[in-house]
């Protein structure tokens, strides 16, 4: 199964900008703060990406 997907093609969207890798103090607040953008950029595109389908899909129907 692909990541994001459920198996009836769904998304499911992840909250990667609510999780870090390491605790909060320690890769220091510019460290922090470049990973949450990094993800908040990768939520928006899964969130295009699944507008994108779903009109092509409403489209076809």
């Amino acid at each position: 199964m692909a990541r994001g997907r459920s198996i009836l093609g769904k998304r499911e969207m992840a909250a990667p900008s609510a999780t870090l890798h390491e605790a909060s103090e320690k890769p220091g607040a510019e460290a922090t703060d470049r990973y949450r953008v990094i993800a908040s950029f990768v939520e928006k595109l899964e969130a295009f990406d699944f507008q994108y389908i779903h009109a092509q899909v409403t489209r076809a129907h």
